[in-house]
């Protein structure tokens, strides 16, 4: 795999679904909207994470051709916008998301 040491911002899919199916059936046009979770996520924490919820053993191997130079450390989008004009929207956190995503294998 590639850098773990990366930052970014990780949607579940219920959330993401949840945006879409509102913008069909109530479409809010010309407005611009980051469809995100607005939360950081270390790409390290996935693994760790996976085999507390599991109980295997994760061994990853970082293969330096997928290390991109100059890769940005942190992309996390801001979803103050999306959360103001869909109020009650679902948040998961990584952990809920990856217990579905493991319990569905």
């Amino acid at each position: 795999i590639g850098n773990l040491d990366l930052v970014r911002d990780i949607s579940d899919i219920r959330r993401v679904v949840e945006v879409y199916t509102r913008l069909v059936s109530e479409p809010l046009p010309g407005e611009t909207l980051n469809i995100c979770s607005g939360a950081p996520i270390r790409l390290s924490d996935i693994p760790e994470q996976l085999q507390q919820i599991t109980g295997n053993a994760i061994k990853l191997t970082v293969n330096p051709a997928f290390v991109r130079p100059h890769e940005p450390e942190h992309i996390v989008g801001d979803a103050t916008k999306l959360e103001t004009m869909m109020a009650g929207l679902p948040r998961f956190s990584l952990e809920e998301t990856l217990e579905v995503m493991a319990k569905s294998v």
